[in-house]
């Protein structure tokens, strides 16, 4: 990341406590994440291995989770990210169809048939999937795991890249604002708006992929605060070594474009998923925060360093 803003050149006049209480929201789930995984990858473990154990050694070919315990756990952690069997399953018979070479209809059938039985076996003894319980799917529009997806983080650098825009952003937004409340329901609009985004780019397309991360958000917020306080200096890190001062246009235009090129220019599905939701972010603050200031014209913020 070539820029890392990291604070408002204001001076904020009240604490922001939603910002507050999402960041620590997003550190406690993201540890609740770290603790479900390492259970869940030892259930994988202990179900392979017992697979693998007793299995003989004329075993059925097509049963691949029976070649090895590493081939056995690789596939099953790869059910869990697509967000659970049905998926799985749906995803796995398109593949299959369109890579039919060497395979029969009929083998296709049993070798989805024989994951499934393994799969669902598997489930009956792991332990609850966290993640997989409150990410959001977006080839159905669930409101509810629209918001609890938001506080789900697939590693430290998603987690802590996020926090630290959000922070530098939201704070100013929320003393700006200066409504507890109306902040919250901005932040659940810019939610909601992202996720049915994400639906609509997967209905559109062939780009599905579960999702999670409080990203739209802080591209919603990056947003706002470009409508909001347009020429307001944003401090932030150049390549890690410089501290410059930049408008919050500017930024904005920067990560917007940045996103909006990597749409174009990425080959992966999910990336692009991910993107489509960082774009909608950002403009549905955009026009909330546009909207906000046409009503309240006299509040527009141009610049009051500390």
């Amino acid at each position: 990341m070539l820029l890392i803003p990291y604070k408002i050149n204001l001076k904020l006049n009240n604490r922001p406590v939603v910002t507050y209480v999402v960041i620590v929201l997003c550190l406690m789930v993201f540890a609740l994440q770290l603790i479900n995984r390492e259970n869940v990858n030892s259930a994988v473990l202990d179900y392979c291995q017992t697979l693998n154990n007793g299995a003989s050694l004329e075993h059925e070919p097509l049963d691949v989770l029976l070649l090895s315990v590493s081939q056995c756990a690789t596939l099953i952690k790869s059910f869990n990210s697509v967000g659970g069997i049905e998926r799985m399953h749906n995803e796995f018979m398109t593949i299959a169809n369109e890579n039919k070479e060497g395979f029969t209809q009929a083998e296709i059938v049993k070798y989805t048939r024989l994951i499934q039985t393994h799969y669902t076996e598997y489930l009956s003894v792991a332990p609850i999937d966290f993640e997989q319980q409150f990410v959001y799917l977006p080839d159905t529009f669930n409101p509810l795991r629209s918001l609890t997806s938001q506080f789900l983080h697939d590693g430290w650098l998603h987690l802590i890249g996020n926090l630290i825009f959000f922070l530098a952003f939201a704070s100013a937004i929320e003393c700006f604002v200066a409504n507890a409340y109306r902040f919250t329901l901005l932040l659940i609009a810019i939610a909601l708006c992202c996720s049915v985004a994400n639906s609509v780019a997967a209905l559109l397309t062939e780009w599905n992929a579960p999702s999670m991360g409080l990203s739209g958000v802080v591209m919603g917020m990056i947003g706002t605060s470009a409508a909001m306080m347009p020429k307001v200096q944003m401090r932030t890190l150049l390549l890690f070594l410089w501290r410059i001062s930049v408008p919050v246009w500017v930024l904005a235009i920067w990560f917007v474009g940045w996103d909006f090129w990597s749409v174009v220019n990425t080959g992966d599905s999910s990336t692009r998923l991910s993107l489509v939701t960082h774009l909608a972010g950002g403009i549905t603050g955009y026009l909330i925060g546009y909207l906000w200031c046409k009503r309240q014209p006299d509040i527009t913020l141009t610049n009051t360093p500390i």
